[in-house]
């Protein structure tokens, strides 16, 4: 049996640093990030982000990517001016309703209507494992 593996994905706000409020700059973001050594994905709304850690064979190598894929995010976002949040929604200012200009997200827009409006951020975390069991045994509560 192999070890188990762990990668994250992680949603950030970008945010003005004065006043909270969400600011519509993810592209920006992301092309400040490419010079910083960071692919750093758009996600629906425009004042949404998204780092992603390679899959990592320990703790501590997950630590280590964690923190540098949240400090350069956050150096990519003060070069545009934003400040990066690690909050579920927005905290301040009004509910933004600009999704980023992809195509899935227009589809998700016109399936989902007002529902892809809202800004949700969430944690990721992935676990590879063989066999699956190893995973399942340690992970799932079993129901009573």
């Amino acid at each position: 049996m192999s070890s188990p593996t762990i990668g994250v994905e992680e949603e950030f706000l970008l945010v003005d640093p004065e006043s909270g409020s969400p600011r519509m700059c993810n592209a920006e973001v992301a092309t400040a990030g490419l010079a910083l050594d960071i692919d750093l994905q758009l996600e629906l709304a425009r004042c949404q982000i998204e780092t992603a850690t390679p899959v990592c064979a320990t703790i501590p190598d997950l630590c280590h990517e964690l923190h540098r894929a949240r400090s350069s995010a956050a150096a990519a976002a003060a070069q545009t001016g934003a400040g990066l949040l690690a909050a579920a929604v927005p905290v301040a200012g009004p509910t933004p309703r600009t999704i980023t200009d992809r195509p899935r997200y227009r589809r998700l827009a016109d399936n989902f209507g007002s529902l892809a409006e809202h800004v949700i951020c969430g944690c990721h975390v992935h676990i590879g494992s063989s066999p699956w069991t190893w995973c399942t045994d340690r992970c799932v509560i079993p129901r009573r």
